[in-house]
């Protein structure tokens, strides 16, 4: 019986990493939408931003992978506790801003989740479990 439980932690383990995966994916698509749409609808706030790249979209005269890193260290300490000034005033901003929050949120509970579960799969591992 403990054997079977054995078995579904890990069958949980790995459905929990390809969710935290695709949610990761998901996250980088939307946070590519709002930082195209603030490149081509207000570039003077891009700019001020530091002319950030997204995950997969990258801006013509950006460096790719130095405003990468950049992007998203700047957007985990600012963009996701505080809606920027310029998304208040576009409708398609704020739609494109809330999206990114959304997709956030579900990334955050999805590696919280595959979290207890790693700690489950140790437990299991720790007791001599194979």
């Amino acid at each position: 019986m403990i054997y079977k439980l054995f078995e579904i932690v890990q069958i949980l383990l790995f459905g929990s990493f390809l969710l935290v995966t695709l949610a990761g994916l998901i996250h980088g698509i939307f946070l590519d939408k709002l930082l195209k749409y603030q490149y081509f609808n207000h570039k003077m706030e891009w700019e001020n931003d530091g002319s950030m790249n997204g995950v997969f979209w990258t801006a013509p005269e950006s460096k790719a992978w130095q405003s990468f890193f950049r992007a998203t260290k700047f957007i985990d300490k600012k963009w996701a506790s505080e809606r920027p000034q310029w998304v208040y005033d576009d409708v398609k901003a704020t739609e494109l801003y809330n999206s990114f929050r959304r997709s956030r949120r579900i990334l955050i509970v999805f590696v919280s989740l595959m979290l207890s579960i790693v700690c489950i799969f140790l437990a299991f591992k720790m007791a001599g479990f194979d």
